[in-house]
């Protein structure tokens, strides 16, 4: 232990020389100064590594890929990272980032590899990069957030009456004919967010059928409304048509996304949650894999108990998430509610448990300056040199302090003991 402990020091002192200094034991370590930075050690050789651009090394981390988001990563004086990679929407190539609007508090985006995916907060709440999830508003402490209208500038406001199918179910987003252009009508986004759209050049709004009809269309062959754009398929919610000079090209959402049809100069598939497809019910075959009913989307998890995480499939790869303190994952609307909004019970929530027995305390944590810690540290009652970590406030870990200092419960982090009252 001592060896090892020896060793560490040096490899430490090395890098503040320039130069690193593998321990004698293989495996990843971290940079001192640059927190994106780390070292690959194999027989005692370093190869120097970068995380992909917007994340961050954890050494804590034990799985081989140690490279996390930076709100799930305590760099503490390892602030330096590498030149960012933007992206149009995108910061960094990697992360969740707020929306550029400043009054746009209630939308985010989650970058992966320099692509865009917008995502909407559950109502009532807003978008915290410091914690990388959605909070009450009180808890983001943004300013100049706008508030969403439920009242159009025509006076249509979405009925309080839910509107059901020919199931006798409610219609997620229901549809409402204008009362003076029979071309353009209401779309109500979970059924209280008023949006005014329009049907294309040629076609009205059927109310009946709460889709626009053309005359021309002829059934089972697909004509376009206009000569350039992007057109829906009547039927499936994830085909859709791309006009050139009045001849159509029929294309396919990738599996799990349906197209959105708010604006025919756009190609641009999305969650289902976010669109309103109505009556175009069909979708493609599945292409499920092992986690991911479809290639893309947010799925609840396989656990029943493990209400509070969800699964991010991007191209049937996996990726497990939390929801925010408090809240469970509803797969009706692909986002985290409060539990009193789900359609699903869940009273016995699995909490993780460590080897020792320690459990994440419920309640909120507030740091040195009164702000709420989105991962709170706790002292081991046994070994001062060694601490929890609670990876947003549910999720323990064990954490270790370097040799020589010692866990400091008023400042949340390991320091000399002669900086910690009492010693």
């Amino acid at each position: 232990m001592i060896r090892e402990c020896l060793a560490t020091i040096l490899a430490v002192a090395a890098v503040a020389h320039g130069a690193f200094n593998c321990p004698n034991k293989d495996g990843q370590y971290e940079d001192v100064k640059q927190c994106d930075k780390y070292y690959d050690c194999l027989d005692g050789v370093p190869t120097e590594k970068l995380c992909p651009d917007g994340l961050v090394f954890d050494p804590l981390n034990r799985k081989v890929n140690k490279c996390d988001h930076v709100f799930n990563v305590d760099c503490g004086d390892r602030l330096e990272l590498q030149p960012p990679q933007p992206t149009k929407k995108c910061p960094r190539r990697n992360g969740f980032f707020a929306h550029p609007e400043p009054s746009v508090c209630n939308v985010f985006y989650n970058c992966i590899d320099g692509e865009a995916i917008e995502i909407t907060c559950t109502t009532g709440l807003h978008f915290d990069e410091y914690s990388g999830t959605c909070v009450w508003p009180d808890s983001a402490g943004r300013e100049g957030c706008g508030v969403v209208d439920k009242k159009l500038k025509d006076g249509f406001e979405c009925p309080k009456e839910s509107q059901l199918d020919s199931r006798g179910m409610a219609i997620d987003h229901p549809k409402f004919a204008h009362p003076d252009d029979c071309q353009k009508f209401y779309v109500c986004l979970n059924g209280v967010t008023p949006r005014e759209q329009g049907c294309s050049d040629g076609t009205v709004y059927n109310e009946e059928q709460q889709r626009c009809d053309a005359p021309e269309n002829i059934e089972g062959q697909f004509r376009c409304p206009e000569s350039k754009g992007f057109f829906p398929d009547l039927e499936q919610c994830d085909l859709y048509y791309s006009c050139v000079d009045g001849k159509p090209e029929e294309k396919l959402c990738k599996d799990g996304l349906v197209f959105r049809d708010d604006n025919p100069k756009k190609e641009l598939c999305d969650i289902p949650a976010n669109v309103p497809c109505g009556d175009r019910t069909l979708l493609q075959e599945p292409q499920s894999s092992k986690g991911c009913p479809r290639a893309n989307g947010y799925f609840k998890h396989e656990d029943p108990t493990a209400c509070d995480r969800f699964v991010n499939c991007i191209d049937g790869i996996p990726q497990i998430m939390p929801c925010p303190p408090g809240l469970i994952y509803e797969d009706k609307m692909s986002s985290c509610v409060w539990p009193a909004d789900a359609s699903r019970l869940c009273e016995n929530v699995k909490r993780d448990v460590l080897d020792d027995g320690f459990v994440c305390p419920d309640g909120d944590v507030a740091g040195p300056l009164g702000r709420v810690l989105p991962h709170p540290t706790y002292p081991h009652p046994e070994d001062c040199a060694k601490f929890y970590i609670c990876k947003n406030g549910v999720v323990p870990q064990k954490g270790q302090c370097d040799s020589g200092t010692v866990y400091n419960e008023e400042s949340f982090r390991c320091t000399e003991p002669e900086n910690v009252p009492g010693w």
